[in-house]
């Protein structure tokens, strides 16, 4: 399977899932399939080929850890901003700033496996 797929179509699906990280979704194997199949410059590939496909590759699939790009919602973009502002104005204006809250993601909320690239040393997500 892997001598048929030539390097235009390699390239095509390392973009694929370089987009996903750059986007800040992770790349599970169903999207990454889904998006592949979806494509029609690219060829049909079963779950198999996929997968052997992805690892010829050098792509391989981690249990996701603290370490792996999160999913952020525009909602959680916009009141980081907000509140960053708030507090350089604070700390302009010489107010005291108290902290009394955390904000925490559980374990559950986020996939179990993603793609990693093991040509990519540095992930900045």
């Amino acid at each position: 399977m892997k001598d048929k797929v030539d390097d235009f179509d390699k390239h095509a699906i390392r973009r694929k899932i370089q987009k996903c990280w750059s986007d800040s979704e992770l790349p599970t194997f169903e999207k990454v399939m889904k998006v592949v199949n979806e494509d029609e410059d690219l060829p049909y590939y079963s779950s198999i080929s996929l997968y052997r496909l992805l690892k010829s590759m050098d792509f391989v699939y981690v249990k996701h850890g603290r370490s792996s790009a999160l999913i952020e919602k525009n909602e959680m973009v916009d009141w980081r901003r907000r509140y960053l502002r708030a507090i350089r104005r604070y700390r302009d204006e010489g107010r005291p700033i108290y902290y009394l809250d955390e904000t925490w993601v559980n374990a559950g909320d986020v996939p179990y496996k993603v793609s990693c690239d093991k040509l990519v040393l540095y992930q900045d997500a």
